[in-house]
């Protein structure tokens, strides 16, 4: 009875660790079970402290760790998996020397030396199955570090690409008037339009991203300008303004605006990481949301519709709110 507990658990365990590994470097949707449920626990945590007193730099190396950690995991529950496996049977390893069976602490080993490769030295297994068994260890030891490896080395190309984004859009303009100001006042329909066209783009494909590498979410910059939240949000109260308030003749394409403002809607509905705490968003508008701001800067508002308050907007702008604050960051 007992053997067959131990063969029953080690066997979920191992589909368990295989599913949330597929889950988490195959997939689309995000992290698998486990790892999403520990990393947004953490990371919640995390938060907490931060709000109560700033801890950038914590923040910036949580990301990191917890690729660390997750990959750990899984190799730790792989192992625990088989060696429960292995334990099941009292006579599964032996000792090549003397051909006797081997105690739990000498199964520990050569589980290790098994799925890290390394080979098994004295210690063999005896016979079937468990020399077949053997073989399916190191294989699937195997395949979990290549996928790792290739899953590291994505999360950091895309974590450098969060950062070029957020520094793209903060070149234009540090505030929403600065950016405005050098996007479309001095030249409608100029150079920068293209420049706009290639963010939003980038902001889509940012935006993917957060779905294929969900460790993504916890990558936290310590310099502001290169936070891809504050970055986005100020990129969308920007086009909420001249989209809103300018007059024809000082707008942008419409297909400019419209490929913009789809890129900023799927950002926020893919790289939400389920945002939590926007009921605690100000309802208020903001200062900056006004045709006075295009006016003191000589942009032609319209003539007609400018009174119609932003309200529609101010529910997509508090959703981006919340992801600065899951970010870390304040929406100024």
């Amino acid at each position: 009875m007992t053997q067959l507990l131990l063969y029953a658990i080690a066997t979920t365990l191992l589909l368990f660790v295989a599913f949330d590994a597929f889950v988490t470097v195959f997939s689309t949707r995000g992290a698998g079970p486990m790892t999403g449920l520990w990393t947004r626990s953490a990371w919640k945590a995390l938060l907490a402290i931060h709000r109560r007193r700033p801890v950038h730099r914590v923040l910036a190396m949580s990301g990191p760790m917890m690729l660390l950690l997750a990959i750990l995991a899984w190799y730790a529950l792989l192992g625990l998996g088989w060696f429960l496996l292995f334990a099941g049977d009292a006579t599964s390893v032996i000792d090549k020397g003397t051909g006797t069976a081997v105690g739990l602490p000498e199964k520990v080993y050569f589980v290790g030396a098994t799925i890290s490769g390394v080979g098994y030295g004295d210690l063999v297994p005896r016979g079937l199955p468990w020399t077949v068994l053997s073989n399916v260890a190191v294989l699937s030891g195997t395949v979990l570090l290549t996928t790792s490896l290739s899953y590291v080395l994505s999360v950091i190309s895309a974590a450098i690409e969060r950062k070029r984004l957020a520094e793209g859009i903060f070149a234009v303009g540090g505030d929403v008037e600065e950016f405005v100001a050098n996007a479309w006042a001095r030249d409608p329909g100029g150079p920068l339009d293209d420049h706009i066209m290639r963010l939003a783009s980038r902001i889509g494909d940012h935006s993917l991203k957060h779905l294929c590498y969900p460790v993504l979410h916890y990558y936290h910059s310590d310099d502001p300008r290169q936070s891809p939240s504050r970055a986005i949000l100020l990129l969308s109260d920007a086009l909420f303004l001249i989209d809103h308030y300018a007059s024809p003749e000082a707008r942008p394409p419409e297909g400019v605006l419209k490929v913009a403002w789809s890129s900023i809607e799927n950002y926020s509905s893919r790289a939400d990481n389920g945002v939590v705490g926007i009921e605690q968003v100000d309802r208020d508008v903001p200062n900056h949301l006004d045709r006075e701001t295009l006016v003191q800067l000589g942009i032609p508002t319209r003539t007609s519709g400018t009174d119609a308050g932003p309200s529609g907007y101010l529910e997509r702008r508090r959703r981006l709110v919340a992801m600065c604050r899951q970010d870390g960051w304040s929406a100024s």
